[in-house]
């Protein structure tokens, strides 16, 4: 082999590792911040009226009107026109109808004949509603008890995010651990739960193109708003995603972020992921490939188990349909 083909190969190899490591840096390195207004108007037309932000946080009455409730138990009365059930069979073909008529029954029967009682119990935390954006934000405020003071506790203001579908109801029975003193730490939180925009009690977007970024900055301003320059984050769900975007895009107000829904959607992600299902044994310790399942479990999840996001998904693009027309 002549030293002109080994230098000739050498350099390929070297170009070629070149170029490899370049993509990679490439896929590897932090997407581009996105250009937001962070006081961007997502509230309904307002014709040639001049949008001033109300600014004031006031509390927020959550009852709901009787009328309103009979009016839920009248619709929840009326005969149900349902298939039966395929013989042998729960859920593995769409909701069994059966079991549908049992939470009919219990939404009816149980749930909102004790209306009043939960109601009370929803009012337990207090809630207040401001505007951001053109947008009526509700949040629960829950600060920490007096005893924290006494203790000499150093308190951390916290965002919690819900996701969907969820309401900060869920938030219900952990708030009051993280507002009152504990042995085992030097820290209490004083706990903002907003309910995501357009879901319970908070105005939803007119506009398009409201997605997480730009939810991500509504939820920074409502944190700023109540005097918080500096916070917490905790996210669920699509409060998980909402929440890895305050962190991104706003790292000087974060002192951290905590998600259970941990995701990573970045060219590199995607492109380990993909590797894993061909080269498992590359990302997953030996002690673990029992729980992996791949890319065929992966789908099969999806498909199986996965149906909360398929009906909704199935809905929009039926009425997408049914609105062309």
């Amino acid at each position: 082999m002549s030293n002109v083909f080994v230098r000739f190969l050498i350099g390929g190899l070297a170009l070629l590792a070149a170029v490899g490591y370049k993509n990679y840096r490439d896929l590897a390195a932090p997407g581009k911040r996105p250009d937001l207004d962070n006081n961007a108007y997502w509230g309904p037309k307002l014709g040639k009226q001049i949008y001033k932000e109300n600014k004031a946080i006031l509390p927020y009455d959550i009852t709901v009107n009787p009328e309103v409730i009979a009016d839920l138990k009248s619709q929840l009365s009326r005969p149900l026109k349902l298939q039966e059930p395929l013989e042998g069979v729960g859920f593995e073909y769409g909701f069994n109808a059966n079991e549908l008529r049992q939470v009919v029954k219990y939404w009816r029967d149980t749930y909102l004949t004790n209306w009043s009682e939960r109601e009370q119990y929803l009012k337990k935390l207090d809630h207040f509603q401001t505007e951001i954006q053109g947008l009526k934000i509700h949040f629960i405020h829950a600060k920490p008890s007096k005893e924290a003071g006494k203790q000499g506790k150093k308190v951390l203001p916290l965002l919690l995010m819900h996701g969907w579908p969820g309401t900060v109801r869920e938030f219900y029975d952990f708030i009051p651990l993280l507002t009152t003193p504990s042995d085992k730490s030097d820290y209490v939180f004083e706990v903002i739960a907003p309910s995501l925009p357009g879901y319970g009690w908070s105005q939803g977007s007119s506009k398009t193109g409201f997605g997480v970024a730009q939810v991500a900055v509504v939820m920074r301003n409502l944190m700023l708003r109540l005097g918080f320059e500096k916070f917490l984050v905790q996210g669920g769900d699509w409060g998980s995603l909402i929440g890895s975007n305050v962190a991104s895009l706003f790292p000087e107000n974060v002192l951290g972020y905590h998600s259970n829904m941990c995701a990573n959607n970045s060219p590199m992600g995607s492109l380990k992921l993909v590797l894993s299902f061909v080269f498992p044994s590359w990302f997953v310790d030996g002690q673990f490939t029992h729980f992996y399942k791949g890319a065929g479990g992966l789908f099969k999840t999806i498909m199986e188990e996965m149906g909360y996001a398929h009906i909704p998904g199935h809905q929009a693009g039926h009425c997408g349909q049914c609105s062309d027309r």
